[in-house]
């Protein structure tokens, strides 16, 4: 399951985070960001079909044409392995406090995930 991915909040995300394959977290840094701003799309829903597919599509040619620029960051481009939610939490904030995006919903998904039993 991802957490958030680069394109999270309207492309407002510099890290990747899903649940790894043996267990705990993966969480994989972006190394650039896009140099424009980008369109944000609307609440699914909240439009006609047609408008959102509108508003996709001037997103993602602003996403294909942009240039990147680099983040500059200690851990540009760089992989972290969380063993569980808590350590998770703590790398991310970790990442957020050290000038990478991390979106706010992220560490609410994270607290509301049940434990194994």
């Amino acid at each position: 399951m991802s957490i958030c991915r680069f394109s999270s909040a309207n492309w407002a995300c510099d890290v990747y985070c899903y649940e790894a394959i043996g267990g705990g977290y993966a969480i994989e840094v972006a190394k650039n960001r896009i140099a424009a701003d980008i369109p944000k799309l609307p609440r699914i829903g909240s439009v006609g079909s047609q408008a959102y597919l509108d508003a996709y599509r001037e997103q993602r040619e602003v996403i294909h044409n942009a240039p990147r620029e680099m983040i500059g960051g200690p851990h540009d481009g760089g992989s972290f392995h969380a063993p569980d939610e808590q350590s998770c939490i703590q790398t991310l904030r970790m990442l957020r406090s050290e000038g990478y995006r991390v979106p706010a919903f992220v560490f609410a998904l994270l607290e509301e995930i049940p434990e194994d039993d």
